[in-house]
């Protein structure tokens, strides 16, 4: 059962114009086999001043593809696939059972309680994502922040700037242009990124972390095979108490200091080195640094994994669900992530 729901505003100089837009502009609905089509229309009048907020309510296992080109997305409660091309406008998806797509202009989006995959591509402004119980897939240019808390499977993101995957996140990731920050995550972790300060609090895991321009700081809590390399920036490592690591770090133009007694640190002008074993059989850390220092930790207590923080803050301003923007929002400062 298709229920719509529609609020028209028309502009015109007279009553009689007005109606006749409003005859113009009715909503569609179309049925070919098991798809059915609702068009608003809202450019049935042509460039006339029509907008429509309409409230759709279909049964819970129902597949969506919503296009829109203006104003403002809400779903909630459904159990099947949903599919989003939106622009200029946010998307909010919560209590979602299938699978997420969303196909972004200059868009902002929300989304919680996610059982599916989440994949968001294209263009967009805030991201916030919250408490998914399957992958999530970031693949373009985000031009404000990213916010991910709590996922239990794969997150990749690609952008012009970063590449980024790792397997498993039980805490929270804040990315915007100049900052990467996540705690209690799970690797192999693997993070390519350029001009961007990284903090990695509480990874588990293998990390392969490459960054030019930024620090670098990783607290590990139950390591594996750990590589970074870096340009231009300090590192900083910490290791949790009785955890066995083999190390190997060179730092160029740069000093290492460590807090380890089973380390050979020589610093020179222009080459320093660490090497050595902290306990037996441990696994690998290399870290190569050129213009910046390193340094590596003693953690006064085992990285322990914190609690999931609070959900998320709306992206931006929230608006009232299904309500059609108006005037378009101030575009956003071009800033790449």
């Amino acid at each position: 059962m298709l229920k719509v729901s529609v609020r028209k505003k028309v502009h015109a100089d007279k009553e009689s114009d007005a109606d006749n837009y409003n005859n113009q502009t009715k909503p569609q609905i179309t049925v070919s086999d098991k798809t059915v089509t609702l068009n608003a229309n809202t450019q049935g009048a042509g460039d006339k001043g029509v907008s429509a907020d309409l409230d759709v309510y279909v049964p819970r296992n129902t597949q969506l593809v919503i296009t829109s080109k203006r104003g403002d997305v809400s779903i909630t409660g459904m159990g099947a696939s949903a599919e989003i091309n939106h622009q200029h406008g946010e998307v909010n998806i919560s209590e979602q059972t299938g699978n997420v797509t969303l196909n972004l202009d200059r868009s902002s989006s929300r989304l919680t309680h996610i059982k599916g995959d989440v994949t968001i591509q294209g263009k967009a402004n805030e991201v916030a994502i919250e408490d998914v119980d399957g992958a999530v897939h970031l693949n373009g240019e985000f031009q404000e922040s990213v916010r991910l808390v709590h996922v239990t499977k794969t997150v990749s993101f690609r952008s012009s700037r970063t590449e980024m995957e790792f397997a498993r996140l039980d805490g929270r990731l804040d990315l915007d242009s100049g900052d990467l920050r996540a705690d209690s995550l799970t690797g192999p972790m693997r993070l390519i990124t350029r001009s961007k300060d990284v903090s990695l609090d509480g990874l588990s895991g293998d990390l392969r972390l490459e960054d030019n321009n930024g620090t670098v700081e990783v607290s590990l809590h139950k390591p594996g095979n750990i590589q970074i390399d870096n340009r231009k920036g300090d590192v900083q490592v910490t290791i949790p108490p009785n955890t066995a690591v083999n190390v190997e770090a060179r730092a160029r133009d740069g000093e290492i200091e460590s807090e380890f007694d089973q380390l050979k640190v020589e610093n020179n002008d222009k080459q320093s080195s660490a090497s050595g074993s902290i306990g037996t059989n441990g696994q690998r850390l290399v870290i190569n640094n050129e213009n910046g220092a390193i340094a590596i930790r003693k953690g006064t207590v085992a990285v322990a994994p914190p609690a999931p923080p609070a959900v998320p803050a709306a992206p931006g301003k929230a608006a009232k669900p299904g309500k059609a923007l108006t005037t378009p929002k101030a575009a956003p400062v071009e800033s790449e992530n």
